[in-house]
């Protein structure tokens, strides 16, 4: 799992400051192939909730830095999560109540889940 992790900080670690249109597509298309290689690692050695993990997040994977938003977001995930975080360091949320609407979040940014539809049994809730 560590050859994973330092994969991924060197897949997500990018220049800043580069506005050179061609530069930032040759530095993509680098790191997609990494990226690429890393996700057929995942799938080869069995790790297949990383695997459906990273390959639902390559779309976006380099959307931020192709429109050079430089720190800016895109990703729900991260806005998701910027707000979460926000949450818990003022105190209002413990981490269990985080996890739990987080869960709920992406379920439904990324599966479609839909708290209407009564189908409860997919989300497991944590107690604190």
């Amino acid at each position: 799992m560590a050859y994973i992790l330092c994969k991924l900080y060197t897949i997500t670690s990018l220049p800043r400051l580069i506005y050179d249109d061609d530069e930032i597509a040759t530095i993509i298309k680098q790191k997609t192939k990494t990226f690429d290689k890393l996700i057929n690692y995942c799938f080869e050695n069995g790790y297949l909730k990383t695997y459906t993990y990273l390959l639902n997040a390559k779309p976006d994977m380099f959307t931020a830095f192709e429109k050079k938003l430089n720190g800016r977001t895109t990703s729900l995930v991260e806005r998701v999560m910027r707000t979460v975080n926000l949450r818990i360091d003022v105190g209002k949320w413990s981490t269990c109540g985080a996890l739990n609407a987080l869960k709920i979040r992406l379920a439904y940014y990324y599966n479609g889940f839909d708290v209407c539809d009564k189908n409860y049994d997919k989300i497991r809730i944590q107690k604190a």
